[in-house]
């Protein structure tokens, strides 16, 4: 019998790798290990059967802890459960070739409890980089079928395949034999589990590949173009971004790091602006965060009073705004909800709102959000998309859970509708190489009735894993509940140590021609991610500014009075910029070639 109850709602999962990491972006201290090799603790049993004719399928669900029912070949395999896994928590089978190519075969015969056209059906996932193969085979009266499947979503990404397409015929106490073999290259792993043996009809459509259809978006009406291949989007009657490829930046520091005496220089060597030098290369978005007071209690709300990290309160994302309605660029407010940092290890209940009950930081969380967009929106400039928390994986606001995150974004979401219907609206998570989107956080969002256009995530590849993985975390998202995608933060080193070449090839090291190649690689292949408009680069403008800066302008990712706030996280003495090494000018203010060589006009050009 199909085993369902891994597929009921599943709570939030904190994930606890992350609670003593600061994860707002580009910082040293957030690590992310490979989860199959430490985020796994598993109970292996031996493997001990050889029964051929079993009365019925036995032990499909491998819920008898070991392979009872089921002859095997092969050493790589075992049965276990997974105490870290939130969709699959009961048993299954491993398969893992850790030291090289290896085979297995599991293999059963009984007589079937079912007539008519029938099939084999199966549960599995896998590692995104499984090279091998494995297949479901039925027999059944001198017939059989197949199904190749490459469990290769990654970890705690669950899917299903099954012979339907080519059933075969059987009557009740027909002897059936169902066998799952294996080839594995060395450094493969994979799982499965739920074989069962039904009526085909039961188990068409049962597949993780099926697309379902949403009439509420269409493709077509690009007015621009370059090398990134976007059709255009409609979505609920708006043509995006005017049909352009939105190609954002975050420079939430940027009036901390000119007041701290930093110049950006044009081209030519000369004295820059830095938002005409953004719009003169083909930025046509800027992301900022909103801190809500992210102050000293008591002395004046001013930066030498501030917790750092740019200071980023709703005054200084007016600033912003406005240099960026001068330079013909849309704004995209991020709320944290918080009064400093918040990603997956942290979100601190404003010191305003504590004592409230969740509810009531809903309430909070609404009418500061409301108040932000009207100071906003009097700038005349663009709100072209606003964000409903930052890497909110874990926490917001001081709660914890994707159930009370949910009870805030519904009413944050439900107050920028309120202010503009057209403004669209963002939820923003983190770490795909070993977060099921669908399962954490799509589907509980959509039971709680949480109103949001966009699914976006960070792209870290020094940190999360692969573009494969990453567009199938989005893809199933778009697929499944109609939504837009978007890459929210991603960025890459043009100095320094901090580069992805140590798990993907697709990547060199740090130089500034090879952050021109993986800012060009990350954005053509951000189109091929099933409904994204677009992606925005963290923090490309915020150098290592003065150490003398940090505390008088909070131009560095901390100041030295952060502590009273998050004692947890902030150091005791201010720091400097964390992000220096991936932005777009050397620590002279000269450009790096993705500006010098206009790599985003070549991407996309508007029109």
């Amino acid at each position: 019998m199909r085993k369902t109850k891994f597929m009921k709602k599943v709570s939030a999962v904190i994930l606890l790798s992350s609670l003593s990491l600061l994860t707002f972006g580009c910082s040293n201290p957030k690590s992310n290990k490979d989860t199959k090799k430490d985020n796994k603790k598993s109970t292996e049993v031996t493997t001990e059967a050889n029964i051929n004719a079993n009365d019925s399928l036995t032990n499909g669900d491998f819920e008898a802890k070991d392979f009872s029912g089921w002859e095997t070949t092969g050493d790589i395999i075992k049965v276990q459960t997974d105490d870290w896994a939130t969709v699959n928590k009961t048993y299954f089978v491993k398969m893992s070739a850790d030291a090289a190519d290896a085979s297995f075969e599991v293999k059963q015969s009984f007589k079937s409890s079912v007539s008519g056209d029938c099939a084999a059906g199966i549960d599995y996932e896998g590692a995104a980089s499984f090279a091998g193969s494995c297949k479901l085979t039925v027999e059944a009266n001198g017939k059989s079928a197949s199904v190749v499947f490459k469990p290769s979503k990654d970890w705690d990404f669950w899917e299903k395949t099954s012979t339907s397409e080519n059933p075969i015929k059987v009557e009740e106490s027909d002897v059936v034999t169902i066998t799952i073999t294996g080839d594995l290259k060395k450094g493969d792993w994979g799982d499965f589990d739920n074989i069962v043996f039904d009526k085909a009809d039961s188990l068409k459509g049962d597949s993780s590949n099926e697309k379902k259809s949403f009439d509420n978006i269409t493709y077509g009406g690009a007015k621009g173009s370059g090398s990134i291949d976007y059709k255009g989007i409609t979505y609920n009657g708006m043509l995006i971004n005017n049909g352009n490829y939105i190609k954002g930046v975050d420079i939430s520091s940027v009036l901390s790091v000119e007041k701290s005496g930093f110049v950006y220089k044009n081209a030519d060597g000369s004295k820059g602006d830095l938002f005409k030098i953004l719009a003169d290369n083909g930025i046509n978005c800027v992301r900022v965060r909103i801190w809500n007071d992210p102050y000293k209690q008591g002395p004046p709300k001013s930066a030498i009073n501030s917790y750092g990290g740019g200071v980023c309160d709703l005054d200084y994302a007016v600033e912003i705004a406005k240099r960026c309605k001068k330079a013909g660029i849309s704004f995209f407010p991020d709320f944290h909800y918080s009064d400093w940092w918040s990603d997956p290890g942290r979100s601190i209940c404003p010191k305003a709102w504590e004592g409230m009950s969740v509810d009531e930081k809903a309430k909070a969380a609404a009418e500061f959000t409301t108040e932000a967009l009207k100071k906003i929106g009097d700038t005349g400039v663009n709100i072209l998309i606003a964000s409903v928390g930052n890497e909110t994986n874990n926490f917001m606001a001081g709660e914890s859970g994707i159930e009370n995150i949910a009870i805030i974004m519904k009413d944050a979401a439900e107050a920028i509708r309120a202010y503009d219907k057209d403004i669209l609206i963002a939820v923003h998570f983190t770490n795909p190489e070993k977060t099921n989107y669908l399962a954490s956080y799509a589907k509980p969002l959509d039971e709680a009735g949480v109103d949001y256009d966009i699914f976006a995530s960070s792209y870290y590849p020094f940190w999360h894993g692969t573009l494969d993985n990453l567009k199938s975390k989005l893809d199933l998202v778009a697929d499944n509940y109609g939504k837009l995608t978007m890459i929210a933060e991603y960025s890459y080193s043009y100095m320094g140590s901090q580069d992805a070449t140590a798990t993907q090839k697709e990547y060199k090291k740090a130089s500034p021609e090879n952050q021109y190649d993986a800012i060009k690689l990350i954005n053509e292949f951000s189109a091929s991610i099933n409904n994204c408009i677009g992606t925005f680069y963290w923090e490309p403008a915020w150098p290592l500014t003065d150490e003398s800066t940090w505390d008088e302008y909070g131009s560095g990712w901390t100041s030295s009075i952060a502590k009273e706030y998050d004692p947890n996280t902030a150091p005791e003495k201010a720091q400097g910029s964390a992000c220096y090494e991936q932005s777009w000018f050397d620590q002279e203010g000269n450009q790096n070639p993705v500006l010098s060589k206009g790599l985003f006009k070549k991407l996309w050009k508007d029109k």
